[in-house]
């Protein structure tokens, strides 16, 4: 560990750093196109208005293997200010902010206090598509990463401390777990390894591991068992229409996915800069990642908590047919805590071999991901300034000028458009091309999170419903529009917005 008031000064003023270049880099997605609020996200917003009117949930509408905790938390914020796009969105850095710190408290016995510094840099600015996912209030992402990161402190400290298992520690590991399960079933890829590395260990010890682990694990998720048997266990339905081999996934996380969640490949699959450097970088990245985790597993148990789940995490997560989706790097959350755990590690080896400055040890790992970060950014995330939800705003002040208060059609519009309206707009969704392939109960189709309000909205007065439509969906071409809309088309003023079609009931269209 470094020590001295030097050291000290230089820790300091690193942990400094390292939240402002965070905070600063989050305000340039805030305030880029990247910083729209989506409809996923809007539902954590609207899921926190039903608990307030008295309506709770314990999991996500048409989603139903995904807690909702996240809108428990932000229920009180809602109520106190309102429906605002930065508050929401600031819930889910507020998960990344503590899991930073969590994993700052793991490496810091390894590495010392820059290190931990370090590592837990990392995880606060995080390369361009995570550091975006970092403000996307995701229901269970942020907060199943969080309960995994703490999953790991526990059972690092379980391991290294004694030989005799705690029993307090044991529960924690258990509820840990079983929370991030609960959060989102993904979390189960490196949950179940991490935890299986301890069972093996303390598998003697029914009391004092067994007994606490497994009792907590169960406590946490009763809520969520008995949902389920009320509900004929649809939970384990995977409501995906892809049918690709598990090989195809299991590739794809290595050619897509960690790419992206390295920031060296954009959206659409270009690799951000030459090729052929990004490719040399990715390798290099994973180079450092392979030779942190050698040195974990040599370090004994505790390290090999951080390996084992490491590992088994992608071909355990290529058996989920939901993850195919790589475009945004979003499932490279699971494992991202151990990615860095095994990256900073592996910097430390490098670092022990060059004998660097201690400024120069904290540097290193945070330049590289502001490195990794703002050409991604400069690429994903402009033009910087304007409302990202401009769209979504101009169809609220159409609605309200039109005395309008029901709106139907796209689940990517009508959401946020609900919830930045702060629900004085009722909306449901109609004629999303989704809705005919996802269900997970009779006569609720999949882009449908709210069905109370759902059947409010298409039970309302036809003369009522405004519809909105979204650009270049195949889907909802002017024909499919036409074929949903309940009126004449020539019953509707029609508004063409950045994105958007919006039909609003009233004199004749233009």
């Amino acid at each position: 560990m470094y020590t001295g008031a030097r050291n000290r000064r230089i820790a300091t003023a690193a942990l400094i750093v390292v939240v402002v270049i965070g905070v600063l880099l989050r305000w340039w997605v805030l305030r880029s196109p990247q910083g729209m609020v989506n409809a996923d996200e809007a539902y954590t917003g609207l899921e926190a208005r039903e608990i307030l009117r008295g309506r709770p949930a314990v999991v996500m509408g048409g989603a139903v293997y995904t807690g909702v905790t996240d809108a428990y938390v932000f229920a009180p914020v809602l109520a106190v200010f309102g429906a605002h796009a930065i508050a929401l969105k600031l819930l889910s850095s507020l998960w990344w902010g503590c899991a930073a710190v969590v994993l700052g408290v793991v490496v810091k016995p390894r590495l010392g206090t820059l290190g931990a510094i370090a590592g837990a840099g990392l995880m606060w600015v995080a390369p361009g598509p995570l550091l975006v996912l970092s403000t996307r209030s995701y229901i269970g992402y942020g907060i199943g990463m969080l309960a995994v990161v703490v999953t790991l402190a526990a059972s690092q400290r379980e391991l290294a401390e004694s030989t005799t298992p705690s029993r307090r520690r044991s529960a924690l590991i258990g509820a840990a777990a079983g929370f991030a399960f609960y959060s989102h079933p993904m979390f189960l890829a490196v949950a179940i390894p991490m935890v299986a590395v301890v069972a093996l260990i303390r598998y003697r010890s029914m009391r004092a591991w067994w007994i606490p682990s497994v009792g907590a694990a169960v406590v946490v998720n009763l809520p969520f068992l008995a949902w389920n048997v009320r509900h004929n266990w649809v939970s384990l339905n995977q409501p995906s229409p892809w049918t690709e081999p598990w090989l195809d996934r299991f590739v794809r996380f290595f050619s897509g996915l960690l790419p992206r969640a390295f920031g060296l490949r954009g959206v659409s699959g270009e690799w951000v800069g030459p090729d052929s450097l990004a490719v040399a970088v990715y390798v290099a990245l994973l180079g450092v990642v392979v030779l942190g985790a050698v040195t974990l597993w040599r370090s004994g148990p505790a390290g090999r908590v951080v390996v084992v789940p490491l590992v088994a995490a992608w071909p355990i997560l290529a058996l989920f047919a939901n993850l195919s989706f790589v475009d945004d790097g979003r499932y490279a959350i699971v494992a991202w805590p151990l990615i860095v755990m095994a990256f900073v590690e592996g910097l430390g080896t490098v670092g022990r071999r060059i004998t660097p400055s201690p400024a120069v040890s904290f540097a290193l790992p945070v330049l590289l991901a502001v490195a990794l970060t703002v050409p991604w950014l400069a690429s994903e995330a402009r033009p910087v300034g304007g409302d990202p939800d401009a769209t979504s705003r101009r169809i609220i002040e159409l609605l309200d000028e039109a005395g309008v208060d029901v709106l139907l059609g796209n689940y990517w519009f009508t959401l946020p458009v609900e919830y930045l309206s702060d629900s004085r707009i009722a909306t449901a969704v109609a004629g999303h091309p989704w809705g005919a392939l996802f269900e997970w109960q009779p006569g609720i189709p999949w882009g449908v999170r709210l069905p109370v309000t759902q059947a409010e909205v298409t039970a309302s007065e036809v003369a009522r419903r405004a519809y909105v439509f979204q650009n270049g969906d195949p889907f909802l071409s002017e024909e499919a529009s036409l074929e949903v809309l309940p009126m004449p088309v020539d019953a509707y003023v029609r508004h063409d917005l950045p994105g958007a079609r919006l039909y609003i009931p009233g004199q004749e269209g233009s």
